[in-house]
C-alpha cells in the first residue's frame, strides 16, 4: 500500500527553523512566512532591553545543511554558500531593511549568520559581473544563546544605519577642507567671547558627523558628549544657558576632535580604497577618485601644531 511521502527538503527546512528559533533570545519575535518563493523564510523583530517592541525588524533566509565544509583562510574558518541566483541577491539588496542568511548546520545544530548587504558591498565586482553569487560563512558569526543578543544585534544596527553612515561619510569628505579651515580659524580666539551662531552650528555639525562615522567604524570615542561640553561651559563661565559656548570651550573641543578626525580619515580611506573598493567604483566613482587624492600626510602637517599640543596634554 502506498502513502504520501514527505520530501526530505521539507524535513530539513522544519528542523532548521526549530534550531534557529532555539538559538535566538526567547523575547525576540520570529514570524515564519507562509510563502518562501522570493528568498525570505521569516521576519524577526529584535526586542530592546526591557522588552520594548521598537520596530527593529530583520528578514531572514534560512539554509539548512547536514555539515558545512569549513576551510582555513589565514586563520579564519570559512564556509561557502554558492550558486545563489542574481535575481534573488538583487531582491535582498533592494529590500528596505537588513537581510541575513542564517546557515543551520544540522549535524552540530549550530547556526551562523551572514549580513547579505555587507557581503555584497565587500565583493561588489563579483556581484555585478556574475549571474550567481557566493556568500562566505565565517565561524565567528555563530549565533549562540550567549551572544545572539549582542553580536547579532550590533551587526543589525550597523546595517540598519548604513545609509545614514554613507550620507555622513559623503558630507565629511566633501566638506573636509571646510572642516580643516574651521580648526585653524577657531582655535585660540578670545576665550571669554561667546561663540557666534554660525560657528556654534558648524562645530555641532562637525561633532555629529565625526561621531556618526566613528560609531559605524566601531572605533573608540572618549571625547565628552555635547551635553558635557555645554555643562563644562556653564560651570567655567557661571551661567545658566543650556546651549551657550565660549571660545575657550570651543578651542578645547577642537583640540580633542582633531586627532579623531585624522583617525577617522585613515579608516575611511582604507575602507573606500581597499575593503569596499569595487562598491565605490561602481556606485560613486567621483567620491572614490576624490578620496584617492586626499593626502593624509598633508593634513597631518596642517594639524601638526594641534596634534602636538593634544599629545602633550594627554
Amino acid at each position: 500500500m502506498e502513502y504520501p511521502k514527505r520530501p526530505e527538503q521539507h524535513v530539513i527546512e522544519d528542523k532548521s527553523f526549530r534550531i534557529f528559533t532555539n538559538k535566538v533570545p526567547p523575547e525576540w519575535i520570529v514570524r515564519e512566512t507562509t510563502k518562501r518563493d522570493y528568498g525570505i523564510d521569516c521576519y524577526m523583530e529584535i526586542i530592546a532591553e526591557g522588552n520594548f517592541v521598537t520596530g527593529n525588524m530583520v528578514l531572514i533566509q534560512l539554509k539548512g545543511t547536514k555539515k558545512i565544509d569549513w576551510h582555513n583562510n589565514n586563520g579564519e574558518m570559512l564556509g561557502d554558500l554558492s550558486g545563489v541566483p542574481k535575481s534573488t541577491v538583487n531582491y535582498w539588496r533592494d529590500l528596505p531593511v537588513p537581510v541575513f542568511i542564517c546557515i543551520v548546520e544540522l549535524e552540530t545544530e549550530r547556526v551562523y549568520f551572514v549580513n547579505i548587504k555587507k557581503a555584497i558591498r565587500e565583493n561588489f565586482e563579483r556581484f555585478a559581473k556574475n549571474k550567481t553569487f557566493s556568500f562566505l560563512v565565517n565561524q565567528k558569526g555563530e549565533i549562540t544563546k550567549e551572544n545572539a543578543g549582542i553580536l547579532f544585534f550590533i551587526t543589525y544596527l550597523l546595517e540598519r544605519n548604513y545609509e545614514n553612515y554613507e550620507n555622513h561619510l559623503i558630507t565629511f569628505l566633501m566638506h573636509l577642507r571646510e572642516f580643516i579651515a574651521f580648526f585653524g580659524e577657531n582655535i585660540g580666539r578670545d576665550e571669554f567671547m561667546e561663540v557666534e551662531d554660525e560657528a556654534h552650528l558648524f562645530i555641532v555639525h562637525l561633532y555629529n558627523t565625526l561621531w556618526e562615522i566613528n560609531n559605524q567604524l566601531l572605533m573608540d570615542w572618549k571625547i565628552p558628549s555635547l551635553d558635557e561640553w555645554y555643562k563644562k561651559d556653564r560651570e567655567t563661565f557661571n551661567h545658566n544657558f543650556q546651549h551657550t559656548l565660549h571660545e575657550l570651550t570651543i578651542t578645547a573641543m577642537l583640540k580633542s576632535l582633531c586627532p579623531k578626525l585624522i583617525q577617522i580619515l585613515e579608516k575611511v580611506k582604507e575602507r573606500i580604497l581597499n575593503k569596499e573598493k569595487d562598491y565605490w567604483i561602481y556606485t560613486n566613482l567621483s567620491l572614490f577618485s576624490f578620496c584617492m587624492k586626499i593626502s593624509l600626510e598633508d593634513i597631518k602637517s596642517e594639524f601638526s601644531y594641534i596634534l602636538k599640543d593634544s599629545s602633550n596634554q594627554s
